[in-house]
Parts: structure tokens; sequence; C-alpha cells
């Protein structure tokens, strides 16, 4: 994939000033300044922001008002990005819109984007895909294996390593999975098929073997569902009863009856006074509860019996087919020579997907060696051999690493991982990198670490934001500089070809 242009416009009109800031970029890209808050950043995050990720705004800069309309060329042609706040539309050369707008915050249309963008096919890469070519100026010098890339977009080696490994091999193991059981209805047509009347019960016994737990398990769960049944209309009638004396009360309320005592004091009559009610009210709230009870032990049971089942292979029980049936399918004169050919070409079909998966199994095997191995030899070039292939995975780096060394370990993640990327998938990703002279990376010779990357990377476009001063020899190695002065839309870029 390659950058050619970026067109960052304002998403309104502008009295003061409305031109658009127009790029159009090398194969080797620097941009540079004399001094620090003058734009280089912003414009790499607008080019970040132009290809669809999230990225935050710098400082007194609101990218959600503005356009970019991105021009890139990919194997399959090339096209236009036109971004505005959290959705995208791609065109085509003739200007045709090829997708439905992106929405950006559906992380299911992001991915969609970016695979089709950098023409990957793996949704776990695409997800971490930030991470693997661009260094940002502050946190991604300290984020080799794991981390967030300007705070929102995840990146984890780890998880790039299960994602390349599972999502083929879970889709074989549900066309095999789905097959055997084609495969298994076919086997039980063609086993009932071949009795005969007077051969049911040897049969039923030698061949089916029917699984008598099954059936004492069903049994159990019949009876506990006709017990569940039966508690729950008893506890209905129940609170009808008691809701019905609640009722009976408070009508008798309305009355205002004048009762007298056995002491000869006259008093209205309340619903707590009648006593049959509140006494058979107490003894039904008792039986309620009991009820209640015994329906949470019910439910319980009924719960475990049901997972036991589920649990078990699905069979077939010869017992419970009727004779009626089996000369129902004998009359249907259907050809069990042809039921042969059927399951006898569902076991090749099935044969044929487990082969695949161990091929696959044997391939991303192979993969994981190869990604470990390619930022392993980038790490051996820094004479950093302490690292084992599972810490490079799984540690937090930053416990083991700090300073220069951790930066340097950064740097050959992500080259170790645009080499993997390129070797084994064909996948021509940019380098991305901010700032690599700062802070306590003062220390490290930008200019030869710059100038190693041009010359190593020539089948990579590059980008490189830095204030050091480069050397004529290295500067002469970039076919473009744009020397940032100022702000977008507030100060100025000064494009230089080489």
């Amino acid at each position: 994939m390659i950058i050619n242009k970026l067109v960052v416009e304002k998403d309104f009109v502008d009295i003061f000033e409305n031109k658009p800031f127009v790029f159009d970029f090398g194969n080797k890209n620097l941009i540079s300044s004399d001094v620090n808050s003058v734009g280089k950043t912003t414009l790499i995050r607008f080019l970040l922001f132009s290809l669809g990720f999230i990225i935050p705004s710098t400082k007194g800069m609101n990218m959600n008002t503005y356009v970019t309309k991105l021009y890139f060329s990919n194997s399959q042609g090339s096209f236009l990005i036109k971004r505005t706040n959290d959705r995208a539309i791609i065109f085509n050369e003739s200007g045709e819109q090829i997708v439905n707008t992106y929405f950006l915050l559906d992380k299911k249309q992001l991915i969609s984007m970016r695979k089709f963008i950098f023409e990957i096919s793996n949704d776990v890469l695409a997800d971490n895909l930030l991470g693997c070519f661009y260094i940002e100026q502050d946190q991604g010098w300290e984020t080799a294996n794991r981390g967030k890339i300007l705070n929102s977009n995840s990146f984890s080696l780890e998880e790039i390593v299960e994602g390349l490994s599972n999502s083929e091999i879970a889709f074989l193991d549900s066309q095999i999975q789905k097959l055997r059981h084609e495969q298994g209805k076919y086997k039980a047509l063609l086993e009932l098929m071949r009795k005969t009347d007077n051969e049911m019960n040897d049969f039923n016994q030698a061949n089916y073997n029917v699984d008598n737990e099954t059936i004492k398990l069903r049994e159990k769960q019949s009876n506990l569902i006709a017990k569940q049944s039966e508690l729950k209309r008893m506890i209905a009638d129940i609170e009808t009863i008691i809701s019905d004396n609640e009722k009976i009360g408070e009508l008798l309320e309305k009355y205002n009856i004048l009762v007298t005592g056995l002491d000869g004091q006259q008093f209205v009559l309340r619903k707590q006074n009648i006593t049959p009610i509140g006494l058979n009210n107490s003894i039904l709230n008792a039986k309620l509860n009991d009820y209640n009870s015994e329906l949470n032990i019910t439910n319980k049971l009924l719960k475990e019996i049901t997972n036991q089942l589920n649990d078990k292979p699905v069979t077939i029980s010869v017992a419970a087919i009727s004779d009626d049936a089996v000369r129902s399918l004998k009359e249907a004169n259907i050809d069990k020579n042809k039921l042969s050919i059927i399951v006898s070409d569902l076991g090749k079909d099935i044969a044929k997907y487990v082969s695949q998966k161990k091929e696959l199994v044997r391939t991303y095997k192979n993969l994981y060696s190869h990604l470990i191995a390619s930022i392993q030899n980038k790490l051996h070039s820094l004479k950093i051999h302490s690292l084992d292939n599972e810490d490079l995975v799984k540690c937090n780096l930053k416990h083991r690493f700090s300073g220069v060394e951790l930066n340097n370990i950064c740097l050959m993640f992500r080259l170790g991982l645009i080499d993997f990327l390129k070797t084994e998938f064909d996948i021509n990703l940019p380098l991305i990198i901010d700032s690599p002279g700062i802070g306590e990376r003062i220390n490290v010779d930008s200019n030869k670490m710059i100038g190693d990357l041009i010359k190593n990377y020539q089948g990579n476009q590059v980008f490189v934001s830095t204030t050091e001063k480069i050397g004529k020899d290295v500067l002469s190695a970039f076919d473009l500089e744009i020397k940032a002065e100022g702000l977008i839309f507030e100060y100025k870029y000064k494009i230089i070809r080489r």
C-alpha cells in the first residue's frame, strides 16, 4: 500500500481562510522543523486520521472539524478515502463510490475498511495494525509487544499470534463437525434399512446398544418437568387465594361495619381484626414458602439433568422407532447403494478437511516460528539475547528494560513485524516514526538510525518526523522534505523535493 497524497480542509466555510492543504508524498518522506510544536505530529496524525484510525487531536486542533482526502494505491488500483468526523467513504479512480459509508465507531466496519486498504485478510491483525507500523512520539517508544497506541488503538503481539493461528482452523472445525453430523444421519438411515422385522430385538442390542443411562435421565427429566409444572400451578393458586382474602378484608373495611366486642365495647371492623382471614393467610404464606423452596430444588435438579443430556452425543434409539416406521422406509424403496455412496463421499470430504486442518496447524506453527525469528534477528543485531520466545510475546518488557535500550527494542519489534508480514503475506506496510531523538533517546545517533532505515527498507514507504539535524548524506536519500513552520491553517509548511 502506497500513500500518494493527503488533502486537509475545513469542514465548514471559513471567510478568512478556506484554502486546503495538499501534501504529495514520495517513497521516503522527512517531516522536519527547527523547533517543537509547529505541526509535525499534527500532520502525521492527520495522515493516520485519514486512514480511518481513531486519533486524538493535538493541542488546539480538533480533527473532527476537518475533512481529509487521502489518495492511495494498492494491488487493486488507486483509490480515494474521504473522511468526515467518524464516517469514511472510498471512491475508485473513476470517482465511483465502491462501498457504503464506513461508520468508524463500529469496530466491524473499522476493521473491514483497514482490511481493504492494507489488503489484509485477518481480522485480529487488522485490529492491531497501527502498532505494527507506527511509533508515536511518546508512549510508542515504550510499547514493544503490547500497549495502547494513541490511547485508543490496541496492540498485542500475543493477540496477533493467536489470531493468525485460530481463525481458519475454527472454520475447518465447524465444517468437519457439520459433515460428521450429516454423515451420521445417513449412516443411521442405512442401518435402519438393513433391519428385518424378525431381527428387531437382536438388531437393537447388537448394533445400536441403546444408552440406558440416557433413557433414565430423560425419564427423570420428564418427571421433574411435570413436578415443576404442578408446583407452579399450586403456587399460583395459593397466591390467588391470599390475594382474594386481602380483597375480602378490604371490601369489609369499606362498609365501616360497627361491631360489638365481648366486653360490650363497639369498634369499626378492620381486616386485621378478622381472625380467620389473618390466620388463614399466615398458614397459606407458610405453605407458599415451602412450595417455592421445593420449586427451587426442582429447577436446580432439572438444570443438572438437562446439562448432562446436552453433554451426551446425539444417538438414535432404534427401540424408539416403531415397526410401522421401518416398514414405511422399506416401502419408500430408497436405494441402499446410493445411501452407501453418500456416506462414503461425506467421509472423503471429512478426511479432506481434517487433512487441511493438520496442514494449517503445521503452517501456523511455522508462521509463529518465523514471526518470533524475525523479531529475534532484529534484537540480536542490538546484542540482546536475553529474551526467550515466551517472554518475547507475553512479558511486560517495560519491567525489564528502560531508556535507550527499551526505545531500540520497540523499534526492532516494529521492523521485525514489518519484515514478517512482507515475507509471509506480501503485506507492504508503511513505516511511520515520530521523534526518534527526543527525551532519553537524545544520545541515540538519529542520523545513523534514519540512514539505516532508508537503506534497509527501500521497498517500504517511510515517514520520519524529527527536529534533529539530518546529515547531507542521509538527507539526500529522502524524496521529499516537509518543513513544518506552524500548525495547519495557522502556520506554514514548506515542501522541498529532492
